[in-house]
């Protein structure tokens, strides 16, 4: 009895441990739902924390060492950049902006990012102006996420995951410039 006892426990442990995926940069590790990614770039560490001050990216920044923190606010979704119309593009990308906070950790050749505590501002007035006092705050993993949290539902796989990531890449990226763009004046 005790042998059937440990092993139920060794496979449910494992399964347990099992429970951690990733897809696209997003990540869902430790009942933790976060988006991650590295980029590599020519620059300083000045730099770097000289960019995303002043970028206007961020909100709240705080500089500690090697580490930017800041929130994201109004991260546009930008479905129509990515190639999409709103026609074929989830109502949950359209009439939404970005939320979250972000965890941006200096290293010897980059930075990596982290956006942790992932919303959706949606907008529910169809005003073009999208007034401030007409949204809701809504998890991303609710969109993401299948119900019992073993793995990203397939409906995020496609353009919704792509679209972020779009979007993500086009604000967080410090692009190197083309030394062929540049002209001499």
């Amino acid at each position: 009895m005790k042998k059937i006892v440990l092993v139920l426990f060794f496979f449910m442990t494992c399964f347990l441990q099992a429970q951690d995926f990733s897809f696209h940069h997003f990540v869902y590790k430790h009942d933790l739902f976060f988006w991650e990614n590295e980029y590599e770039v020519p620059y300083s560490k000045e730099e770097i924390i000289h960019h995303f001050i002043t970028s206007g990216i961020l909100d709240n920044i705080t500089v500690n060492d090697s580490l930017i923190t800041g929130t994201i606010t109004d991260l546009n979704l930008d479905y129509k950049g990515f190639g999409s119309s709103a026609f074929f593009t989830r109502d949950y990308i359209t009439d939404s902006d970005l939320q979250a906070f972000a965890v941006i950790e200096i290293k010897p050749s980059g930075y990596k990012v982290t956006l942790k505590r992932i919303k959706f501002k949606q907008f529910l007035s169809n005003d073009q102006k999208k007034c401030e006092h007409s949204f809701a705050l809504k998890d991303i993993e609710e969109e993401a996420l299948k119900d019992n949290r073993s793995d990203f539902k397939s409906s995020f796989k496609k353009d919704p995951c792509e679209i972020i990531n779009y979007s993500l890449e086009k604000y967080l990226i410090m692009y190197t410039p083309d030394p062929e763009m540049i002209t001499e004046q």
